[in-house]
Parts: structure tokens; C-alpha cells; sequence
């Protein structure tokens, strides 16, 4: 069964998932792939930031507007129903196949090896935006997500399916460019960003956190567009056009790359890897 990773944002074309960013057929539609609804982040969770706020509130603006009409297509009741089926854990069994493919190369021993490692240990999700996968992560001993519009969304799915696709979390209603120093040198296991970072002009603020969050040994799954073309302004800002540098920039950081992921037909230049913390 495939669930949440191929929720992947991108701008809006049309309400049909785009082929090269979405690699595998999949119950969930792409959840950026809905029409705008204007709907403003509650100012409690939409705070201040040391420069360009404006920038960041418009990000998160664009991000609720599409997570709510996303919610609202028929499909996303099989998100809700993966996530509250008590036999979607991964203790059970349960793979999510494309993080299976990203991020392990389809090596189910390498995924086992990675839930072994995860058992008993902290892990964290940050910007999963309608649901995490770190629900069915049932053999770590913490789980935490940082997601700014996480009250909100909680909030809609209660109100409109009785049930939410955030369970057994420690959540942070918080953006993720600041740090959370109760956070700081936690998480020993694992940390999961997926398509995050470019939703943030502060996007060097989060991977400074992510650096000082992780302990030698954690492992992180990151995978994300990194430059866009043009059309895909809004909600999004580039990061590099060289895949190079951003290998480097991991490396400076403090992580060791295990294996890389990148969808060479996709408009947009694209990195993902499996990372070491050192």
C-alpha cells in the first residue's frame, strides 16, 4: 500500500497530478494540485520572523489554501483511513513504497534495517502539511512533526471527517526557520523532510536547525525540489541550480550521503538522499 510521500506540493496546473513528479500511481492525489481557496493562518501560529515576514506569511498562506481544498477531494478519506487503520504500522509490516524507493533503492532489507534502527529512538518530521507518516513510525519511542500550520489542519480534519491524520505526535505549530531548542541534539533516530524546504525564503535558517537537531549516527531522508521554472513562482522559492553544491552544503552541515534519489524528467531540478549525521 502506498500512503503519504507522494503528497508532493507544486503549483497549481490543473486538479490532475503531474506525471514527472509523481512517479507512482497512488490513491492520494498530489495535494497542491487543487484550486486556490482564500483562507489566512490564525496569527498564532504565523509568527514574526527576522527578515522578509511578509514572504513567509504569503508561503504559508499558499500552503493552507491548497491543503484545504486538498482535504476536500473524495480521495483524501484514504489518507484518513491508512493513517487510523491499526494495521498500517510499521511494526506490522507496513512500507510505504515510495519512500521504499527514494530514499532505500527498493531494498526492503535496507527499509529494515532503517526500522531497526529507528526502534526506540526520537524522530522527527518537518512541513508534512495534511499528514505524517511518522503516525504508522510505531516502534520509535518519540515522535515529533514541525508543521506552522498544524492547528489549523488538525482542526479541519476533526471538524469535517471526526478524526485527524496526525496521530501519537508531538506537534509544533511553529516555522520551521526557528529553532526549537527542546529539539536541540533529540532526535537520535531519524528525520524525514520532504518537499519543505522551498516553500521557505528561510530555507537556510531550516537546514541550520535540522543540523542541530540530529545526533551523530540519526539518519535523515530528504528529498526536494531545489530550482523551479518559471510558472511555479508562487508558494515556491529556488534553492540552487546546481546539484553539486547542494551535496556540499549537506556535507557542510555535518552529514555523510548514503544514496541520492533525483527524478531527472521533472521540470524542476530535484535532490533527494539518505543521509548520515556525523
Amino acid at each position: 500500500m502506498k500512503f503519504l510521500s507522494n503528497l508532493i506540493r507544486k503549483p497549481l496546473k490543473s486538479t490532475v497530478p503531474d506525471k514527472s513528479t509523481v512517479p507512482d500511481k497512488s490513491t492520494v492525489p498530489d495535494k497542491s494540485t487543487v484550486p486556490d481557496k482564500s483562507t489566512v493562518p490564525d496569527s498564532d501560529s504565523v509568527l514574526s520572523l527576522p527578515s522578509h515576514p511578509e514572504q513567509w506569511v504569503n508561503a504559508q498562506k499558499f500552503e493552507l489554501n491548497h491543503a484545504i481544498q486538498f482535504m476536500d477531494f473524495e480521495s483524501f478519506n484514504a489518507v484518513i483511513e491508512t493513517v487510523n487503520n491499526p494495521e498500517n504500522l510499521i511494526s506490522k509490516g507496513y512500507v510505504d513504497q515510495l519512500t521504499l524507493k527514494e530514499f532505500f533503492g527498493s531494498d526492503i532489507n535496507q527499509w529494515n534495517d532503517f526500522m531497526r534502527h529507528i526502534s526506540g529512538k526520537s524522530v522527527l518530521e518537518i512541513g508534512p502539511c495534511v499528514a505524517s507518516q511518522l503516525s504508522l513510525w510505531d516502534v520509535a519511542s518519540e515522535r515529533y512533526v514541525i508543521e506552522p500550520l498544524y492547528n489549523e489542519v488538525i482542526e479541519y480534519q476533526r471538524n469535517k471527517f471526526g478524526k485527524t491524520a496526525f496521530l501519537n505526535l508531538h506537534g509544533f505549530a511553529l516555522p520551521a526557520e526557528e529553532i526549537i531548542e527542546t529539539l536541540v541534539q533529540k532526535i537520535d533516530g531519524a528525520l524525514l523532510i520532504r518537499n519543505c524546504l522551498d516553500h521557505s525564503p528561510l530555507w537556510p535558517f531550516i537546514l541550520s536547525n535540522i543540523s542541530d537537531y540530529m545526533t551523530e549516527g540519526s539518519i535523515l531522508l530528504l528529498w526536494n525540489d531545489i530550482c523551479h521554472p518559471p510558472g511555479w513562482e508562487d508558494g515556491h522559492y529556488d534553492i540552487t541550480d546546481n546539484v553539486d553544491m547542494f551535496r556540499r552544503l549537506l556535507s557542510n552541515i555535518g552529514f555523510d550521503i548514503i544514496s541520492e534519489y533525483q527524478y531527472h524528467d521533472s521540470p524542476c531540478i530535484n535532490f533527494g538522499c539518505r543521509a548520515i549525521k556525523k
